[in-house]
């Protein structure tokens, strides 16, 4: 069995943790927030996940052509959705949202699918929301509202919220992987038993 799909995999965790540690350095402009002090941190930044991406692409292929253990494919794949955890919120404000969203709910007693953001200008949540956003209605259902809700009464801060709603979605990427690992496992032995079963009449 070849090694080459597991040396590609690790590839892709170490090139993502470069991306990583480049994004939390001192003036990068990655991080929600970040002010920049220069365009170094970011062109390592995208040069890095560039890099791990085509890793990650040749990875398939090789694991397609060579197979490979499942259990340590599944491990390098949790590898990789937990790296980013150790780094700041990249890019995108939604996870402040969610919050706000939450906070609509919970702290304003309002409705969230009518009632926006802006309308609670001085709550945290809604100062840490893109402005381009904060006048949007929620467009979540009802099960993740309240799952948000339950995130903001258990947090204090926003770095906190953003950390609990990323480790939550590396958390489901996880459980899908292994939920598609199960069902690949199982399709051959199924596929297998019902050979040569007879049809019911």
């Amino acid at each position: 069995m070849s090694r080459r799909p597991y040396a590609l995999g690790v590839a892709t965790a170490v090139a993502l943790a470069i991306a990583i540690a480049a994004a939390s350095t001192r003036g990068s402009p990655v991080p929600v927030g970040g002010i920049e002090f220069g365009d170094a941190a970011s062109i390592v930044f995208f040069v890095a996940v560039a890099v791990g991406f085509a890793f990650y692409a040749a990875g398939l292929v090789a694991l397609r052509r060579a197979g490979g253990r499942l259990a340590t494919v599944c491990i390098i794949a949790a590898a990789i959705q937990l790296t980013p955890l150790g780094g700041p919120l990249l890019l995108s404000h939604d996870v402040y949202s969610y919050w706000a969203y939450a906070r609509v709910t919970s702290r304003h007693d309002s409705n969230p699918y009518v009632v926006a953001p802006a309308r609670f200008p001085s709550d945290p949540a809604t100062r840490a929301v893109a402005p381009s956003w904060r006048e949007t209605t929620s467009v979540y259902g009802p099960a993740f509202t309240a799952l948000s809700i339950g995130v903001d009464k258990t947090t204090q801060s926003s770095e906190t919220v953003a950390l609990v709603f990323r480790t939550i979605a590396a958390l489901a990427a996880i459980a899908a992987t292994l939920l598609a690992a199960y069902i690949a496992r199982r399709k051959p032995s199924l596929r297998h038993s019902s050979v040569g079963t007879p049809c019911s009449p």
